[in-house]
């Protein structure tokens, strides 16, 4: 989580937080390929957000769209929030050049 914010400020380093995002990705698809998604009952409310700004900030859109599928099934399962699924589902939209819907 920490990595996923470590640039992201007033002076943000495209270069640095693109590598930190590509290594974040790789960490996180891991876990969900092997594991599914963990609720936060599991690892916690912090690392279950790690989870998704991971996939938020992923670099390309068939990996954000991978792990959407995933992510309905956790909220659907209590295991991943509503609000973070809409935010997903609204930046595949835009990628994809539809409008958003939340």
């Amino acid at each position: 989580m920490r990595d996923d914010q470590k640039f992201r400020d007033p002076n943000y380093d495209h270069f640095r937080q693109d590598s930190l995002d590509r290594k974040n990705i790789q960490v996180v698809a891991k876990i969900i390929d092997s594991l599914g998604w963990l609720g936060e009952d599991k690892i916690g409310t912090d690392a279950n957000l790690a989870l998704f700004v991971a996939i938020q900030h992923a670099r390309d859109l068939e990996t954000m769209e991978k792990y959407l599928v995933v992510m309905k099934k956790a909220v659907l399962n209590g295991n991943a929030k509503k609000k973070q699924l809409a935010y997903l589902i609204d930046r595949v939209e835009l990628l994809n050049n539809r409008k958003q819907i939340y």
